[in-house]
C-alpha cells in the first residue's frame, strides 16, 4: 500500500467510523481534561520503568520500593486504563472500529507518523529515548498482531482491554499489606516478597495507556496545536492503534506467553 493511500484509509476510518463516536464523548464528558489529568499516569509509568531496571526476574522489588508506593502506581494505572481504554475507547465502539483495520493501519506505520505530543508524553513518563523506544515497539506490535491474527482468533483488542483490568485488580490485591500479626519475626514471608517477574505486563500496559490517553485527547480537540486537523487525525488514530497493540502485548505477558 502506498503511503498516500494509507493516509487516505486512516482519514476514511476516522470520518466514517470514529468521528460520530468521538462527538458523543465530547458531548457527555466536556470539558475534556485529559491533558491535565495524566500526571498520575506519568508518575506510575516512571515507577514501573524504575522497577523494570532493578535487576533479574528474581530481584526482590520490595527491598527497593515500598508496597504502598507500588500499589499506588498500579492503582493510578488502573484508573487511567478504565477511564481511557474502557470508557472512552471500548464502550463507545472505537476499539471495535479500529480492530477491523488493525493490520492495514500497522502495515505502513512509522514513528514519523505519530504526533510529537506522543514523544513528549513518553519523555514525561520516563523514557530516555522516546523515538527509539517507539521504533522498537511498533516493530514488536506489528509482529505480535500478525501472529495473533493467524493463531489466536479469540484474542481481540476488546478482550485484551477487559482482561487487562482483571489483571490490574489482582495486582492491587496482591500488593495489600500482609497482616502483621501473621508474620514470623525471623524472616520475610513469601507474601512480602514481590519479585521483578511479578511486573511482567505492567510496562507494556502502562506505555500503551500513555499513548491512548494522549491521543484520545488530541482527537477530542483539547490541545492547542499548530498542526493541521488532517495531520492530527492520522497521527492520533495510528497512535491509538499502537497503544492498543501494546496493551494486547501486556496481556500476553501477564499470561506468561
Amino acid at each position: 500500500m502506498k503511503k498516500s493511500k494509507w493516509r487516505g484509509l486512516i482519514r476514511d476510518i476516522y470520518q466514517q467510523e470514529i468521528a460520530t463516536k468521538l462527538h458523543r464523548i465530547r458531548r457527555h464528558l466536556e470539558p475534556f481534561e485529559f491533558k491535565y489529568r495524566n500526571n498520575d499516569l506519568y508518575e506510575a509509568s516512571r515507577t514501573i520503568r524504575y522497577v523494570e531496571q532493578l535487576g533479574g526476574e528474581d530481584f526482590i522489588v520490595t527491598e527497593a520500593v515500598s508496597r504502598r508506593h507500588l500499589r499506588e502506581a498500579v492503582q493510578d494505572l488502573l484508573y487511567a486504563h478504565r477511564r481511557v481504554n474502557e470508557r472512552l475507547l471500548l464502550e463507545t465502539g472505537i476499539i471495535e472500529s479500529l480492530e477491523v483495520h488493525m493490520l492495514e493501519i500497522l502495515s505502513e506505520l512509522e514513528v514519523s507518523d505519530l504526533p510529537r505530543e506522543d514523544i513528549e508524553a513518553l519523555r514525561h513518563a520516563g523514557s530516555v529515548n522516546p523515538k527509539g523506544e517507539l521504533r522498537l515497539r511498533i516493530r514488536r506490535i506489528q509482529s505480535h498482531y500478525q501472529m495473533t491474527a493467524r493463531k489466536f482468533d479469540n484474542q481481540t483488542l476488546t478482550s485484551s482491554v477487559h482482561e487487562a483490568s482483571q489483571h490490574l485488580d489482582r495486582k492491587i490485591q496482591e500488593l495489600k499489606e500482609p497482616e502483621q500479626s501473621k508474620l514470623p519475626h525471623s524472616e520475610k514471608t513469601p507474601e512480602e516478597r514481590i519479585k521483578l517477574k511479578w511486573f511482567k505486563g505492567l510496562g507494556s500496559l502502562c506505555r500503551g495507556t500513555v499513548l491512548t490517553a494522549v491521543d484520545v485527547s488530541l482527537l477530542a480537540g483539547s490541545w492547542d496545536l499548530p498542526l493541521s486537523p488532517d495531520t492530527t487525525v492520522i497521527g492520533s488514530v495510528a497512535s491509538i492503534v499502537t497503544g492498543l497493540g501494546d496493551i494486547a502485548i501486556g496481556v500476553g505477558e501477564f499470561r506468561g506467553e
